[in-house]
Order: structure tokens, then sequence, then C-alpha cells
């Protein structure tokens, strides 16, 4: 049976639970990826990932097929529901939503301070001047997330993105497209988790899976 999506869930991965089946396609791919560190991420979140979407499908998941767009960004063959996935280390995230989303996750101690400033607007730049370790963290998430959502990964210049923060704690926006907006969560400890999607998909429910 179908799982009705009418908003955006986000589903975190336990650093704990056990490596799933890889399909034919993802075996193959995983032999073309020489960094060690990169292979294992993908044969820990992939098949997690793909039987949370296929609880959404009601179908068994090594059935559920991916293919990805001009610019790399994974989608379902045949579906209308719309996903994104991000990993770092041991830890991974799912979004799944009724409109196109985007997900990133970072560890909250990473120094991406210098990296923020090179990708930063004229605004962002003199409001990260003396910024933190977390806070950079928390906007080089954001970019990436829009940037996914968009479908264009690092095919976006970063520059030309411009995260606002709203007056509700957590909530972010990009200066120019009000028909997005940006979570910032903290569900995962030691994580920064941003979520861009519809403003008409707000996150409704974050599961542990």
């Amino acid at each position: 049976m179908r799982r009705p999506v009418d908003a955006t869930h986000v589903w975190v991965r336990p650093e704990d639970q056990p490596e799933g089946r890889l399909t034919t396609a993802e075996v193959t791919e995983l032999s073309a990826v020489t960094h060690a560190g990169r292979a294992a991420e993908i044969r820990r979140s992939r098949p997690w990932a793909r039987a949370v979407l296929a609880g959404y499908l009601g179908v068994d998941p090594l059935t559920v097929r991916f293919r990805r767009g001009r610019w790399g960004k994974p989608y379902l063959i045949g579906e209308a529901l719309q996903f994104n996935l991000a990993h770092t280390g041991r830890q991974a995230v799912l979004a799944v939503s009724d409109r196109p989303v985007g997900i990133d996750v970072e560890p909250a101690s990473r120094d991406l301070r210098a990296v923020v400033r090179r990708c930063a607007s004229d605004r962002e730049r003199r409001r990260l001047t003396d910024c933190t370790g977390p806070e950079a963290v928390a906007v080089w998430t954001l970019k990436e997330a829009y940037a996914k959502a968009l479908g264009l990964g690092h095919r976006l210049t970063f520059a030309t993105v411009e995260t606002v923060a709203d007056p509700e704690p957590g909530r972010w926006s990009v200066r120019g497209d009000p028909a997005r907006a940006i979570d910032v969560r903290t569900d995962v400890p030691g994580h920064l988790v941003a979520v861009a999607r519809s403003t008409t998909s707000p996150v409704t429910r974050v599961m542990v899976s």
C-alpha cells in the first residue's frame, strides 16, 4: 500500500544500522568509486534510502529504480514522489516530499569559515566576517540543500545564493526566491541538517529508521 505524502518528511539513519543489500546497478557504480570513505557512505546510505522510499511506494526495496537528472540529482523512475539524500561519515539523512526538495548534513564541528567566505554574497561576507564555526556550517548546508532542491548541485554558483534568516528560529530563505524555504535542524546530534523545500510543503515529520 502506498503512503500518501502531502508535506516534507525528514528521515535520519541510525549510525549503528547494519548495511543493506545493493542492487546490481549500485554494485557497478560502487566499483568505480576509488575513495574508500565515499564507498562506505554509499554502502550504508543507498540501501537504507531505497528501503524508506519503498515504504512510500508499497513495493519491494530492490525494485526501486533511480535515474539521474542532467546535473546528477537522482529521481525515481516513473514516480512523482520527490526525494533527496545526503550523507557524511556514518550519518545519512533523507528528505521525502510532494515537491522538489534538497537536503544536506554536516558535522557541526567542521570548520568551513574560509570556504563559506569564498562562496558568500557581498552581504553575507560582511555578516560572516567574525562568524563562528557552526554559523559557517549552517550557511554551507543551506546553500548545498538549496542547490540540490533546484537539481543543480555545484553547477549553481554559491555566491549568487544569498541566505536570509527569517524571524522564526531555524527558518531561512534565499533572497529573490519566495517559492522556497530552508529549515536548519539540529535533530541529529553533533550535526546540522538543512532542508530546502517548497513554501507550500513544510517539514511535518522527522523520523529515525
